[in-house]
């Protein structure tokens, strides 16, 4: 079965831990620190503290750190350098994975893996206006493997549900080329929200659920979640 991420997009400092501290008892297997919402993002020692103080929290589960840019559907613009710096803090902290938008640059992308410590690195990429065309999907799942990518991540808007089909479609001929490597793939929105938990059929290695508020559109609560890809799994949706 793939394995469930919850997203924290708590702003402060306090939020965050208490979140995180919650987080350990939830229904998943992975966290997201979307610290992108952090109002203190600004500052790389205030990163580095609070990742060290959440790290030891989440010790049952896998922490993945992410910074969503606008440009990805995020919530700030960031100079490269300093968006490869906290990337960086991240990995120097010690956290499982982190998140690394293809739109950073797929040259810097390929320097940051080669140079990074213990962290495993998501390459993504996201687009909230359409889905293009299978096989440009499936080049662009490619470029992101060719970077050396721990796993590749793809998230796209649908306009009918034939695209989120097409995604899955998508998927499924790239692990016939590269079945060593995870992929991450949803179809967002409304429209797309079978990809969210059909993901055992399509090889999603990875889902996001909701607890509370989400940071996607079309993501299901983890309880509902859950009990879908159990369903799927027993053969029974």
């Amino acid at each position: 079965m793939p394995l469930i991420c919850v997203p924290v997009t708590e702003k402060t400092a306090g939020a965050v831990k208490e979140r995180m501290r919650e987080a350990a008892d939830w229904d998943c297997e992975a966290v997201e620190w979307r610290a992108d919402a952090f109002e203190g993002i600004g500052d790389p020692s205030l990163v580095r503290d609070l990742l060290r103080r959440i790290i030891p929290l989440l010790s049952e589960k896998i922490l993945i750190f992410t910074i969503r840019t606008s440009s990805d559907g995020g919530h700030l613009d960031m100079d490269r350098g300093d968006y490869f710096a906290l990337c960086k803090a991240a990995d120097e902290c010690g956290c499982d994975m982190v998140d690394v938008e293809f739109n950073a640059g797929e040259d810097d992308v390929t320097a940051f893996i080669r140079e990074k410590h213990s962290s495993r690195v998501i390459v993504s990429y996201h687009d909230f206006e359409k889905t293009p065309p299978e096989d440009e999907m499936r080049s662009l799942m490619r470029a992101m493997v060719r970077t050396g990518a721990d796993a590749v991540k793809l998230a796209v808007m649908p306009r009918k549900e034939a695209d989120a089909d097409s995604l899955m479609d998508a998927v499924r001929r790239m692990h016939e080329e590269y079945a060593d490597i995870p992929f991450i793939a949803m179809s967002m929105g409304e429209t797309g929200r079978k990809s969210r938990y059909l993901c055992e059929r399509f090889g999603s290695s990875l889902t996001f659920a909701a607890v509370g508020e989400g940071s996607a559109p079309g993501q299901l609560p983890l309880s509902v979640l859950r009990g879908k890809l159990l369903e799927v799994h027993a053969g029974k949706l």
